[in-house]
Formats: structure tokens, C-alpha cells, sequence
């Protein structure tokens, strides 16, 4: 008899579980918003209002401190459980295809005046980065020779490339990239959005 009880009982035992889990998870980010608006240090706040970005705080639930274990073995599916993914994974996200150095990531709240793919309110990791934009063609670089025979040329300037990489904190899709050098504000040609789901209403 005891037996029949069992599926039932585990069945109801899992309900009420995620039902304290989605409450929880709910006053969390309800939390969250009263808190201070999160900061960039490498992004000034003016830069972020240029691109029509702006951001609130975001506090995880208690529970997703314990689910990384089970993400990093397989046991559980990153953003299953509306945990963000790890700092780690959102790096690797924002530095997929190579020759970036991620200088700060952060996790907020993001919403977009500009970008209906951002939305508003979706949980996200912005990441800045920086990498080298691509070495001048030959010629670029006039070369004089006096009457000597020598050749001199003008020093070529090495310049960096910095952008603000919004990572979908859930699935790990990079939602956009956006260019923070002054001569190409916006999103960076050749960006396209991935698969990183809707954003939070």
C-alpha cells in the first residue's frame, strides 16, 4: 500500500519544491530592483546612455549557489532553473572566435532603447573587451629615403578595438556586440544576434 503512495508522494514533494523555488526566485529579482543600479567601471555611464543601454540590479536566488556542480557534470542544464551561468562560461561566450581579452564582466538586469533582440529587463552578462583591430594594408605608411640610401618610415600606431559583449545570462548566446569606440558607436558591423532566447517582460 505503501508503495502506491510513493509516486504520488514524490510527485507532490517535487511540485511544492519548485513552487518555493519560483517564489523564492521571484522576491529575489523583486530584491533586486530596489538595490543601486550596477556600474561598469571600464564603461562610463554616459557611454551606456550613447547606445541606448540601461541597467538594474540583479540578485540570483539562494539555491543557484548550490547548482554548479550539477551544471559542470551535466546533471542539470545551464538556465534550467533560472540561474544565470557561471563567469566563466559567459567569458568564454564573449571570447568565442578569438583575439579578445575580457577586462570586466558583469551581471545585471540590461534593457534597450535601440535593440528590440536586448528587450527590456533581460538578465544578462555584460562583458568588455578589447582586441587589436586589423593591421594597415601595405602603403599605408608612406616611406621617405633621403640621399643617405636609408629608408625611413612613420612608426606604425597599434589601435585597440573595445566592445560591450551582452551575453544571455541563461542560455550563454551572445545577444549583441557593441562597439565603445567613439568613431563607430553602435553595434559592430558583422554582429549578429544568436540563439539566446526572449528576454524578461
Amino acid at each position: 500500500m505503501r508503495r502506491r503512495w510513493l509516486p504520488f508522494a514524490v510527485a507532490a514533494a517535487a511540485s511544492l519544491l519548485m513552487a518555493t523555488l519560483a517564489g523564492i526566485s521571484a522576491n529575489a529579482l523583486l530584491t533586486g530592483r530596489a538595490q543601486p543600479a550596477p556600474q561598469l567601471k571600464n564603461v562610463p555611464n554616459a557611454t551606456l546612455a550613447r547606445l541606448g543601454i540601461s541597467l538594474s540590479a540583479a540578485t540570483q536566488p539562494p539555491y543557484c549557489g548550490a547548482t554548479g556542480p550539477a551544471v559542470q557534470h551535466g546533471l542539470l542544464r545551464p538556465g534550467a532553473i533560472r540561474c544565470a551561468i557561471s563567469t566563466d562560461a559567459a567569458v568564454a561566450a564573449a571570447r568565442r572566435g578569438g583575439g579578445t581579452q575580457v577586462v570586466e564582466a558583469l551581471l545585471a538586469l540590461v534593457s534597450s532603447s535601440r535593440s528590440s533582440t536586448i528587450g527590456r529587463d533581460r538578465l544578462s552578462w555584460l562583458l568588455v573587451t578589447q582586441g587589436p583591430l586589423a593591421p594597415p594594408g601595405p602603403g599605408a605608411f608612406p616611406c621617405q629615403t633621403p640621399g643617405g640610401g636609408w629608408t625611413a618610415c612613420a612608426p606604425v600606431r597599434t589601435f585597440n578595438r573595445s566592445q560591450l559583449v551582452v551575453v544571455d545570462a541563461y542560455s550563454g548566446g551572445v545577444v549583441s556586440t557593441l562597439s565603445l569606440n567613439p568613431a563607430a558607436a553602435g553595434r559592430t558591423p558583422g554582429a549578429h544576434p544568436s540563439r539566446a532566447g526572449p528576454g524578461a517582460a
